[in-house]
């Protein structure tokens, strides 16, 4: 089944754009890639599958991101995506489908795949990378009824969201196309994304 063009009410979609962006040195999110910010590629991605659809922030770039699309701020900046996920599972209480800001390669077909193969009984569904053995948590679904978990996890002070899904109930399934995983974190990075994808 393909859920591609079909909003679902169930899940919420989140963009995550509240980093700091130190590696890059300036603000990702509002990066111009095809004439678009990489904030607002990510909001029509997820509005392709979800009805309802925000922008993860910090308490800067809230200002900075300039489009209608509901913000929920992160107060806990410097602490990892762990709290923008956490700040956006407690803000919407539903279930969460998460795009991180600075992944533009991601395409329609890597989200419908990824709703297709939601568990609802996971704590979280995302991809895996057999070959590193990491996961992909930046592109994933994460369930609200396992929003004390991952509070829990937060509280004992952990941030690493790789350690969370190696130590929790966590659906991995297997990327399409790894290189469309490729992150934009660095100045190369952007070269790289404007040299190979105009």
């Amino acid at each position: 089944m393909s859920w591609s063009n079909i909003p679902n009410a169930a899940l919420s979609g989140v963009v995550l754009a509240g980093g700091k962006s130190t590696r890059m040195g300036t603000d990702k999110a509002v990066m111009l890639y095809r004439n678009q910010s990489l904030a607002d590629h990510a909001v029509h991605k997820l509005a392709l599958f979800c009805k309802h659809v925000y922008i993860s922030v910090n308490e800067e770039n809230v200002r900075t991101i300039d489009n209608p699309v509901p913000k929920i701020t992160d107060t806990h900046r410097g602490e990892g995506p762990v709290t923008g996920i956490l700040s956006s599972i407690k803000a919407i209480q539903s279930d969460i489908l998460v795009i991180a800001c600075d992944m533009p390669l991601i395409t329609e077909e890597d989200i419908s795949n990824l709703i297709d193969n939601w568990d609802k009984e996971a704590a979280a569904t995302m991809y895996f990378h057999d070959d590193t053995g990491l996961y992909e948590p930046l592109l994933a679904i994460w369930n609200y009824a396992f929003l004390d978990t991952l509070q829990s996890f937060y509280d004992k002070g952990f941030r690493s969201l790789q350690s969370f899904a190696r130590q929790h109930h966590v659906h991995k399934i297997k990327p399409l196309h790894r290189a469309r995983f490729a992150n934009i974190n660095e100045n190369k990075d952007w070269v790289w994304l404007l040299d190979n994808n105009p």
